[in-house]
């Protein structure tokens, strides 16, 4: 789960790097849509989206390392942490949000934007699913 973990915080962070360069052009090359409503709102989806990921992703990507992390250090320091409630519940939580982020983003970029440019939801959106799992199962 460490390197789902490590997965979906880099997934989010590219999604995040790609929307800031799709600014950076904007600002430098002019807006490239016209002023219509349609556009900007198709504009302003995909940014919410977008930045909802890498949101999404880092806090994910978080909860699949952090608990395995601290259990570690925990023990080796000679305390206990409660592996058996604490590191499941940070799975399911993890993978619901991945599970949550990874539908509404597919739904906007194939109905708002009519694209099929679906890859990395769709990673986060299995990613989510092996958390929850993760979580279920390893009780």
């Amino acid at each position: 789960m460490i390197l789902a973990g490590v997965a979906v915080i880099v997934m989010g962070i590219i999604i995040g790097v790609l929307q800031v360069a799709a600014y950076v052009e904007q600002f430098t090359y002019g807006f490239p849509y016209s002023t219509e409503f349609t556009e900007s709102f198709q504009e302003i989806a995909l940014m919410l989206v977008n930045f909802y990921l890498l949101a999404t992703g880092i806090m994910s990507g978080l909860a699949y390392i952090v608990p395995v992390w601290a259990g570690r250090k925990l023990h080796r320091t000679g305390y206990a942490i409660s592996d058996e409630e604490t590191v499941p519940k940070a799975y399911r939580s993890g993978g619901i949000g991945l599970i949550i982020a990874g539908v509404i983003a597919i739904a906007v970029y194939i109905w708002v934007l009519d694209s099929n440019i679906i890859a990395l939801p769709i990673i986060m959106l299995v990613l989510g699913i092996l958390g929850v799992v993760a979580g279920i199962t390893s009780k």
